[in-house]
């Protein structure tokens, strides 16, 4: 359904430092056929959250996986990925690198029609790993190690 006007490929990763305080969600997506390309990070520390998000003109190299301060890099297929946020003016950075700690595990194909429509074609895989890296927020630095922060990616695309 790649000519579906809402055909999407979107990253989405949160990761917790095993413990209540801090969590994070961040992600990216590509929506081709509306030529858009957007990313976010969002930050729950204590009481508070903090969020960043971006959206650019997708424009023709769909391999361009940068977005405002985002970048993701794929450093190990299906295995080891790099993201990014440079410094802004919400004081929210980081450079993280996740590491599956399992191979990733592809979902059946979710196709669901109604009326002669389809109303959701998606395929996704997730996976389960640590995250090594710094991210700094609310004027606080922490050191991101793969023994203490946990979490999970997934990659999904279709029509939803």
């Amino acid at each position: 359904m790649r000519t579906d006007r809402n055909f999407y490929d979107r990253h989405y990763f949160n990761m917790h430092a095993c413990s209540d305080e801090i969590f994070v969600i961040t992600g990216m997506g590509q929506y081709p056929n509306l030529g858009v390309s957007d990313a976010f990070i969002t930050v729950s520390l204590g009481d508070k959250q903090y969020t960043v998000r971006a959206s650019r003109e997708l424009g023709h190299d769909r391999l361009d996986s940068s977005v405002g301060p985002f970048r993701i890099e794929v450093l190990e297929g299906l295995r080891k990925l790099r993201i990014t946020c440079d410094p802004n003016e919400w004081g929210l950075t980081a450079d993280l690198t996740f590491t599956g700690t399992v191979g990733a595990l592809e979902e059946p194909r979710t196709f669901i029609r109604s009326y002669g429509r389809v109303q959701q074609d998606v395929s996704r895989y997730a996976q389960v790993g640590v995250w090594e890296g710094e991210l700094t927020v609310a004027g606080r630095t922490f050191a991101v190690t793969p023994d203490v922060w946990k979490g999970v990616r997934d990659r999904s695309w279709g029509v939803r």
